[in-house]
């Protein structure tokens, strides 16, 4: 009643094509600023909303463009080297919310789409309901490349490839343990026992199948090398949406134990509470040579892993940053040539605050470590800021071993795959 109400100057009754109905909604259903993709076929691609004043709402598809869904993409972590499709005229739908946002201009820097201009909510002319704007996200993989997920190690799980920029599946039919091995192969793992899983036995994430009736002779070294058929997009989301994916158990082999003893030599006493650890004969209370107190004895490490390394940091009280990097090379020296440990193995990481929460190994036959009891070197963040490199220990200022600052801490990078044109982005 307080708005400006038109009527015509006839008195017959008009006729009205469409009525219009409306739907009002609460706030506080999502966090001010997200986005999200919806009703999308497969995971990376979908209607997209924004949560406006904690309400999810859609984005009119004018002005919308390949800039604009890249800002966007990137922010919602799909990093590809290859462009995304920008779609129109609700190609996802319309959804049920209001249409809060249009005319988004990205110049294509910005990291956060609330960086660009645009217009909101009563603020533009009015965007018809079948002119949601939507995207098909890509993403930072290499054709050909595998990976498994959902497993609960990393040798083992459903395989995905890399094709148009997309991680997709496999379709399960006529999959064998001679694919298995390909895969297994071009991960670095052992073929000797190689398994080809069955059913999505690891799950079927929400994506396309980009390849079926894969046929290896099990002497390939990357599965693209090989008989297989691509099929396209479109196919892969809704002719094989819902048929099974193939998975894949590498049973890689374990660590080679440390040489072993089986002499005589005291197994409990009373010098430590069992659980304690200490860094000792280090520079400081971040390094040192790694000791845990077993049946009441100090013990050093013939053997350490990086999931227990993180717990043992977190145990010295590292919170903030529990990476440690494992010191192999003797310089903390040695308490004894031999450990009352065979091992010990942490498996989740997030839960286990001491090396006592983990599984702790022991055996008849003593793990040796002549000068190599293991050392530890823990990190506390913010000696360096996030994404900086730095070149170190080079004889001049133009080389040196490449150094980049993740979570406020220096770390080294793996030469795995290293090569002239990383070398360069670096440079």
């Amino acid at each position: 009643a307080e708005c400006d109400l038109k009527v015509t100057s006839s008195c017959t009754v008009q006729e009205c094509a469409t009525e219009y109905g409306m739907q009002c909604f609460d706030p506080g259903m999502c966090d001010e600023g997200t986005f999200r993709l919806v009703d999308g076929d497969i995971e990376q691609e979908g209607r997209v909303e924004v949560c406006y004043y904690g309400v999810w709402g859609a984005i009119c598809d004018a002005d919308w463009n390949e800039i604009d869904a890249y800002v966007l993409c990137r922010q919602l972590g799909y990093d590809g080297g290859l462009a995304p499709v920008a779609y129109n005229e609700s190609r996802f739908q319309d959804g049920i919310y209001p249409i809060v946002w249009s005319l988004i201009d990205c110049q294509g820097w910005e990291k956060n789409i609330m960086d660009c201009t645009r217009k909101d909510y009563l603020r533009f002319s009015t965007c018809s309901r079948f002119n949601t704007a939507g995207v098909l996200c890509a993403e930072d993989c290499v054709d050909g490349d595998v990976r498994l997920v959902n497993g609960d190690k990393d040798s083992e799980g459903t395989v995905e490839v890399c094709y148009a920029g997309l991680w997709g599946l496999v379709d399960q039919g006529g999959w064998d343990d001679d694919d298995a091995s390909v895969v297994c192969w071009q991960l670095g793992y052992s073929t000797a026992d190689a398994t080809a899983v069955y059913n999505s036995q690891y799950g079927r994430p929400n994506k396309t199948i980009h390849l079926v009736n894969v046929n290896c002779q099990g002497t390939e070294v990357r599965i693209e090398e090989c008989t297989k058929t691509a099929i396209s997009l479109i196919e892969g989301k809704t002719i094989y949406k819902n048929h099974s994916v193939a998975g894949v158990d590498c049973h890689p082999e374990p660590p080679t134990p440390p040489s072993c003893t089986t002499m005589s030599v005291p197994k409990s006493g009373s010098e430590c509470d069992n659980g304690m650890i200490q860094l000792q004969n280090g520079g400081s209370n971040r390094e040192g040579r790694l000791v845990y107190c077993h049946n009441g004895l100090w013990t050093p490490f013939c053997y350490l892993d990086e999931r227990a390394a993180t717990v043992a940091c977190k145990q010295l009280g590292f919170n903030a940053y529990t990476w440690g990097a494992i010191i192999t090379t003797g310089e903390f020296g040695s308490l004894q040539n031999y450990s009352l440990l065979q091992n010990i193995s942490c498996s989740d990481t997030a839960s286990e605050t001491t090396l006592g929460d983990c599984d702790v190994y022991e055996a008849d036959c003593l793990p040796l470590c002549p000068g190599t009891n293991i050392g530890l070197r823990c990190f506390d963040p913010g000696v360096c800021s996030d994404g900086t490199i730095r070149l170190a220990d080079g004889l001049i200022e133009q080389e040196g071993r490449v150094e980049v600052c993740i979570d406020g801490v220096w770390g080294t990078v793996c030469d795995d795959g290293w090569d002239k044109t990383d070398a360069h982005v670096a440079c």
